[in-house]
């Protein structure tokens, strides 16, 4: 019997119970986004970014706060496939996609 490696063990479970333990947290925009440490340093960097491309961006929420400030091109990735499922309906201007960073579904062309 082989054991599950732990990439499976995220893209097929673990991944999914995170976002569901979680979920409350992770697709409430408004309270985390003026809350949120990551968005903070962008506004404080005075970055304009024209593509960005988040790992481990859940539902994509954070994403989304970004899409209000930025006309960047967005993408996110995620091994939680029920978070992927619920960002695309809550944020379809969005592309997002399960997977792990070892093979990310995005390149320079999208």
């Amino acid at each position: 019997m082989s054991e599950m490696s732990q990439k499976q063990a995220f893209l097929t479970a673990e991944g999914d119970q995170y976002y569901q333990r979680n979920r409350d947290k992770l697709t409430s925009i408004d309270q985390k986004a003026a809350e949120d440490r990551v968005l903070a340093s962008i506004r404080a960097l005075n970055l304009r970014p024209r593509c960005i491309l988040e790992v481990g961006c859940s539902s994509g929420w954070r994403l989304e706060a970004l899409r209000s400030a930025y006309s960047a091109m967005r993408y996110g990735i995620d091994p939680s496939a029920e978070g992927i499922k619920e960002g695309k309906v809550l944020f379809p201007e969005i592309s997002l996609a399960q997977g792990t960073t070892d093979s990310l579904p995005f390149n320079e062309a999208n």
